[in-house]
């Protein structure tokens, strides 16, 4: 009998992208003894752990060496559109998965041959050109990708709401929120814990990813004036550069207050939050992306027990803390104070959902009874 073959196409390192990882993973238990080819249209190098059968392959562009000016990406979605599409092809497969929209128009052409072939879309971002962070052209092939497609997968029920009254899509859909995919605790880099041994002693407010106008980069002074004397500010998943960037923007009192622990692989993300006290998650309500976010730092912080500030303008964030009382919203400033003083309560109320926000087999179930239901 022939082995099946099953393609998926990604722009993301998978080493940071716990979910990206948990939905091929759910292909792979899926489909054992067929062969899963992972695509990723990357410049990393990465060494994640995959199941048996999935067959990892980064391409290699062109234009990989040129300039990142955007021209120069264009070309790479080009060129990787033409090798995706042919690839296809040759391969034949029983199913695709097609995860950023970057990777889109190859597989999409494909798809519009072959409309047996049942595709999966995950839709983790929407962004639309209104907001000037996606050009015309690829919002077109995305609504395109998700109209077309057996089975789009949401990051939340708001954003599905979002994207039916934009699109109107009539396929079938399934809820995948940003859960802890790999919520087993795996040893830190040395590296890492010597950097928290720095800050032994201290009690650690955690801020997870890029820093950004509407990711709440004023509050942070806000919430410094704040900070009691025996906590922290730490950072992960920011460079080097953008951390030194970020201080130049505060006052030097505050300097010995934060700390940049650099980019943490995401089988230790909960290990790393196990070790902190409280987290920070700002994301204003500026785009129609931002506005449905549920970011997966809000359910590493629930998962684990850890309280934490939101900002008040985002929906998502907002209903959150008013359902389980697990932290403050801020504005107004008062709120950060609060936040403080009464510590222990907030950190008892958070650590009532323990294990209540992850995916503890590797896999997402609704996702698997779909895939072992396909028909062809």
């Amino acid at each position: 009998m022939k082995t099946k073959k099953h393609c998926v196409f990604i722009k993301t390192n998978l080493i940071y992208d716990g979910r990206v990882c948990s939905i091929i993973k759910t292909l792979a238990y899926a489909f054992p003894t067929d062969i899963i080819y992972v695509y990723a249209l990357t410049d990393a190098n990465i060494n994640v752990s995959l199941p048996s059968n999935v067959q990892y392959k980064r391409y290699r562009s062109l234009f990989a060496h040129l300039s990142k000016r955007h021209i120069f990406q264009i070309f790479k979605c080009i060129e990787f559109s033409f090798f995706s599409f042919f690839k296809l092809l040759y391969l034949k497969p029983k199913t695709v998965q097609v995860h950023h929209e970057t990777v889109i128009l190859g597989p999409l052409l494909y798809k519009l041959l072959k409309k047996k072939c049942f595709y999966l879309y995950d839709d983790k971002e929407l962004f639309v050109p209104k907001n000037n962070n996606i050009p015309s052209y690829l919002f077109l092939i995305e609504k395109m990708m998700i109209k077309c497609v057996d089975l789009v997968i949401y990051t939340n029920e708001y954003r599905r709401k979002a994207i039916y009254y934009i699109i109107k899509p009539q396929n079938k859909h399934i809820i995948v929120e940003n859960f802890a995919f790999e919520p087993q605790y795996n040893a830190l880099d040395e590296s890492t814990v010597s950097m928290l041994d720095t800050v032994k002693g201290k009690k650690i407010l955690l801020h997870q990813g890029m820093f950004s106008k509407n990711r709440g980069l004023e509050n942070f002074s806000t919430i410094l004036d704040y900070l009691p004397d025996n906590w922290v500010i730490a950072f992960i998943g920011v460079s080097a550069e953008e951390f030194r960037c970020f201080t130049e923007e505060i006052p030097t009192k505050h300097y010995h207050a934060v700390k940049n622990f650099g980019f943490i692989p995401y089988s230790q993300l909960n290990t790393f939050w196990k070790k902190v006290d409280a987290g920070i998650i700002f994301y204003d309500d500026s785009t129609f992306n931002n506005k449905y976010a549920a970011p997966n730092r809000l359910y590493s912080a629930a998962n684990n027990g850890i309280p934490i500030i939101v900002n008040k303008e985002n929906y998502t964030l907002n209903n959150f803390i008013e359902r389980y009382m697990s932290g403050i919203c801020f504005p107004p400033k008062e709120n950060v104070s609060d936040f403080f003083q009464n510590f222990d309560y907030y950190k008892d109320n958070a650590k009532r959902h323990i294990g209540m926000f992850e995916y503890s087999d590797g896999y997402i179930p609704q996702l698997l009874h779909i895939y072992k239901n396909i028909k062809n």
